[in-house]
């Protein structure tokens, strides 16, 4: 029987994390993982209640909402390819968090970001209830454009 928790965020997560992820994408995506660990940690710190969720174990992503001002806020989650092992897992448990960003920090809008052409952050998006809004081109830490989401309350 699986054991799955959702716990809160620790920086070493993300330690744990990197690797996972560096085994099933580009030399190129593991730069750019690279260049975001501050920024993780970073909003993490900025988050009123980051989480990681667990299987076994075994960290399968980190995220949160962290509130860019007020009404507004940031959702950020990065996942290894387990999350498409436990979409149910991870779809409820982020649609909780969601909800309760929404109602502990009065949010009227949380919008989120994905590298364009990641056809698999779009649908998440879009099964999440974000709507697409817009390309931010050269968003990104290495220049590669962004999608932005928003979903409004």
């Amino acid at each position: 029987m699986r054991t799955n928790e959702d716990v809160p965020y620790k920086a070493q997560y993300v330690e744990e994390l990197l690797p996972k992820l560096r085994k099933f994408e580009t030399e190129e995506y593991a730069y750019y993982l690279d260049s975001v660990r501050d920024w993780i940690n970073e909003i993490a710190g900025r988050t009123p209640n980051p989480r990681a969720l667990l299987i076994d174990g075994e960290v399968i992503g980190v995220g949160g909402v962290s509130v860019s001002w007020n009404g507004v806020g940031e959702g950020w989650f990065i996942g290894s390819q387990d999350v498409n092992h436990n979409p149910l897992y991870v779809y409820k448990r982020t649609m909780l968090h969601l909800k309760d960003a929404r109602e502990k920090n009065n949010l009227h809008r949380i919008q989120a970001t994905t590298v364009t052409g990641n056809n698999l952050t779009y649908r998440w998006a879009i099964k999440l209830g974000f709507v697409f809004e817009g390309i931010l081109y050269k968003y990104g830490p290495n220049g590669h454009d962004y999608n932005m989401y928003g979903s409004i309350s």
